[in-house]
């Protein structure tokens, strides 16, 4: 029989499972240590160049670390690729320690871990605590000349102590005076939000004056009684001497000796010559209505009693005074010729009394008398003909200062108004209210919440933590006085103003520790700048010291004290927080809600890893020697604070509280993938994930997207297309992007569901140029799928390109190395999660005209087990283990077939 003879025009296209009568021509049952390619067809693979062996190194810098690789379990392993010349492979070992080796002769570089959490390793990378820890826990990307790790075993979480929240809120509140009227009361309710109780007075409407009236003046018919009169009257202690107000009667006692009646009673606040009602509840003395005669202090006074004799001490009690009544008397007189009338009668006066109520004051009734002498002595009497009852919440103060003259000839002025209400309210005893005046208002702090309205809503314009809008806010006021701006009833346009008064520094908060004895608290602050008689806030955070607005009692350059309301002893070491009282002129400038968690915790957060040039330094605390291959340095980003809005307007990111899985960049934003949510920081400003203005919404502002879907979709990694961001969960693959905008801002960023083919969480995704690919293991044998046409306005062409070898290819391939340059994947398994293997898989393809004319898969095997492999530039790295020995070496894809090489087994080739 003939044989029979076939020829084979190439070999370009790899191994294939088919039956021979269905492969293609170019097709093989196997090829190992070849590379087919369209254009030099089917050569040898290169042969490797050791580096070095980096089981051990000696240490060339004379610090304590020892440079070798870590042979432990769950190691993970990256690359840092920063120019053609910086070129590195590191490890990351389980307990947190990092050790880099350099591509181009396995130098190994020293690792800085001062700047972060971690003696000579960095905690926020170990796992060792962890049963099921492994390496792809720790993710790594380089951007630039920065290297980042995050941990997907770490919940992010906000710094919760005092010193990293925004200022706390300040119990405090603004009046400002709006206008100036004649004839009006400058009233305040101040009361505690807490409790709705209610107080009840009295205010006159109506008088009447009584037509009999005396006169101690002579009656000749020359009417020097005459006049106009503006009658103020207080009789006693009223309603809001006390906080919290009260109608009870005053009680006290007294004494009396012959018709002196002598009266004590704490605070009465009787004049001379008012009339006071007196019950006389011990002793025998006849109650009465008694006019006082002496008032040698605020808690006695005399009044001469119809009955005579001695009474030894015995109680007495009167009616809670009355304030503020305020009439016009106005006397007017004709006179009278007095009988018998002839040609030498006399004339006498007739006096004519007329009333007018010009305010009612507090705690006037219905028939409550009162009774004047002018001051040229005609004696009147009025009558309260009518009252009304008002009801105030004021229950820490009522502050009823006397009304504004109701004579427009008088002068009425801003200060004399903020005086009297100042006044008025220091007056009232018990309030823990500090008053000081602003400007054109009045600047009122207490150590508990509390809240402020006027009655009289057109004259004061009173501002707490909140206003209706930005207009309302004063000129002057204290400095740091923070205010929330509502807007209208919805939470998300509210926003947050602080007071920045001219010349003083944004932030002027310290903290510090104090210790108390007795009354006395000593407050230490390294520096602190205060003088004697400076006014600070204190806000006592731990301890038991009352939180106050304080007067400094004296000073050291590191100390002050201190007066406390409370008595006892309070160890050093407590913590406060202060600031200076200062006022001001200035404006106002967005902050945040006060007390509200405003810095990431970077002991949570991922790390950066950055190269420090050759020189003589320090590292790890050590002492400063020469480093001459340089090293690299850890430290935190600057995540950067919330600086505005609050948990509604500028909220916490979504990954707060949780891991992150993956940290990408895209669009000028830095990506993290958290559980279901990509959140991409500010433009431009990578480490930001704030908003910088609560009032509007800007195309830069971090973007923060949840991606749903019928199946668990935590995101995994993810890899930039044409179309978007192609984010990879375990089951299904999304895209983030801005639809037919041309920018990704909050308002266009959108997440589509683009398919459902599972991934690999253990590997990495890859871009091949135009296409992405990526590894699903959940099947017997792994399968690598390629995706193309990535967009939102079509679905994407999917191929599944290991389909020629899906009985040959691994099932625990996890490690991709990509050179787009050259159209050659190479994969491999990832030795600290599986088996280690000494094979290498490859896949040349080569696409032209938009048609894939090659897809050939191959295999190499290398002279020992793979640990780890990289593609940089044109040379293939590798880790190699022989059980005992790790060897870093490296394979030049670009030589020529005509390489020479050593031995006669390709298997374990190297070329010279």
């Amino acid at each position: 029989m003939s044989s029979v003879t076939q020829k084979i025009s190439n070999y370009v296209l790899g191994i294939s499972t088919l039956p021979d009568e269905k492969k293609s021509n170019g097709m093989l049952v196997d090829l190992v240590n070849g590379v087919p390619d369209v254009v030099t067809q089917l050569t040898k693979r290169p042969g490797s160049s050791l580096v070095k062996d980096i089981t051990t190194t000696s240490n060339p810098y004379g610090d304590s670390k020892t440079y070798a690789v870590n042979t432990g379990s769950h190691t993970k392993w990256f690359t840092i690729y920063t120019t053609d010349e910086e070129q590195y492979i590191g490890q990351v070992a389980n307990d947190g320690v990092v050790t880099v080796w350099r591509c181009s002769d396995g130098a190994s570089i020293p690792v800085d871990y001062a700047s972060v959490t971690g003696t000579n390793q960095a905690t926020y990378l170990n796992n060792s605590a962890l049963s099921d820890e492994k390496s792809s826990d720790i993710q790594v990307m380089t951007i630039n000349e920065t290297t980042f790790f995050c941990n997907r075993r770490k919940n992010t979480a906000m710094k919760t102590t005092a010193p990293f929240l925004s200022p706390p809120r300040v119990n405090e509140a603004y009046i400002e005076l709006d206008s100036i009227a004649y004839g009006k009361q400058y009233a305040l309710d101040i009361y505690d939000p807490s409790d709705n109780t209610t107080y009840t007075y009295t205010r006159a409407t109506g008088i009447v004056v009584d037509e009999n009236i005396s006169y101690s003046g002579s009656s000749n018919g020359d009417c020097s009684g005459m006049g106009r009169e503006t009658v103020n009257v207080n009789a006693g202690r009223g309603i809001g001497a006390t906080s919290p107000p009260t109608t009870a009667a005053l009680t006290g006692t007294y004494v009396r000796s012959g018709t002196t009646v002598t009266g004590t009673v704490s605070n009465h606040g009787y004049e001379v010559g008012e009339s006071v009602t007196i019950d006389f509840t011990s002793g025998g003395a006849a109650d009465g209505t008694f006019t006082v005669a002496t008032a040698a202090d605020a808690n006695t006074f005399t009044i001469t009693h119809g009955d005579s004799g001695t009474i030894s001490t015995s109680n007495l009690s009167i009616p809670r005074g009355r304030s503020n009544l305020r009439y016009e008397m106005d006397t007017r007189c004709t006179p009278q010729p007095t009988a018998p009338v002839d040609t030498s009668y006399e004339y006498h006066d007739s006096y004519q009394p007329y009333a007018k109520l010009q305010f009612g004051g507090e705690g006037w009734e219905t028939d409550d008398t009162h009774q004047y002498t002018s001051q040229k002595g005609v004696t009147t009497t009025v009558t309260i003909k009518s009252h009304v009852n008002i009801v105030s919440r004021a229950n820490i103060a009522m502050v009823r200062p006397a009304p504004t003259s109701s004579n427009n000839e008088e002068h009425v002025s801003s200060g004399g108004i903020l005086g009297d209400l100042k006044t008025a309210l220091d007056a009232i005893s018990g309030t823990g209210i500090t008053c000081t005046i602003v400007g054109n208002g009045l600047h009122l702090y207490r150590a508990t919440p509390f809240g402020i309205t006027s009655p009289e809503k057109s004259l004061l314009n009173v501002i707490t933590s909140e206003a209706n809008n930005i207009a309302d806010l004063p000129r002057t006021c204290r400095h740091g006085y923070n205010v929330r701006i509502v807007n209208s009833g919805e939470d998300m346009d509210d926003y947050y103003l602080k007071f920045q008064a001219e010349g003083i520094a944004a932030e002027i908060s310290q903290t510090g520790t104090y210790a108390r004895s007795g009354t006395t608290v000593t407050i230490t602050a390294t520096a602190h700048g205060l003088s004697n008689g400076d006014q600070v806030l204190a806000d006592f955070t731990s301890g038991a010291a009352t939180d106050g607005y304080y007067t400094i009692a004296s000073v050291t350059t590191n100390t002050f004290t201190i007066t406390d309301s409370a008595s006892g002893t309070i160890s050093s070491g407590e913590t406060v927080t202060f600031q200076p009282a200062r006022y001001g002129e200035g404006v106002w400038e967005e902050v945040c809600e006060p007390g509200i968690q405003i810095e990431l915790d970077d002991d949570t957060m991922p790390l950066k890893l950055t190269r420090v040039l050759a020189g003589t330094y320090a590292i790890n605390g050590g002492a400063s020697r020469n480093y001459t291959n340089g090293a690299f340095k850890f430290d935190y980003p600057d995540w950067g604070k919330r600086d505005v809005g609050d948990d509604v307007t500028n909220s916490l990111p979504s990954f707060v509280g949780n891991p992150i899985q993956k940290m990408l960049f895209f669009r000028n934003r830095i990506a993290l993938l958290s559980n279901e949510n990509v959140i991409l920081s500010r433009v431009n400003d990578f480490y930001s994930f704030w908003v910088k203005t609560a009032m509007a919404i800007s195309n830069a502002d971090p973007i923060d997207l949840q991606s749903s879907s019928t199946y668990p979709t935590k995101l995994f990694d993810a890899v930039e297309s044409t179309g978007g961001l192609v984010i990879f969960s375990a089951s299904e693959q999304f895209l983030l992007s801005s639809g037919a905008e041309a920018l990704l801002t909050p308002e266009t960023a959108k997440i589509s569901y683009l398919s459902s083919y599972a991934f690999n969480p253990d590997t990495t995704p890859v871009s091949l140029g135009t296409t992405i690919g990526w590894i699903n293991s959940t099947a017997k044998n792994a399968r690598f799928y390629e995706m193309g046409s990535i967009s939102t306005r079509e679905e994407p062409q999917v191929s599944e390109q290991s389909k020629g070898i899906a009985k040959l290819f691994p099932s625990n391939t996890t490690l991709i190395g990509e050179s787009n340059e050259n159209n050659l994947l190479l994969f491999s398994v990832d030795s600290t999660l599986h088996t280690a293997t000494n094979e290498v898989w490859g896949h040349k393809y080569f696409t032209q005209k938009g048609e894939r004319i090659q897809s050939a898969w191959f295999r190499w095997t290398m002279p020992n087990n793979v640990v780890f492999q990289a593609l940089l530039d044109d040379v293939y790295y590798a880790i190699l283990n022989t059980g005992s020995t790790y060897t870093l070496e490296k394979f030049d894809i670009k030589l020529k077939s005509d390489t020479d090489l050593i031995g006669d087994d390709p298997d374990v080739n190297r070329y010279i």
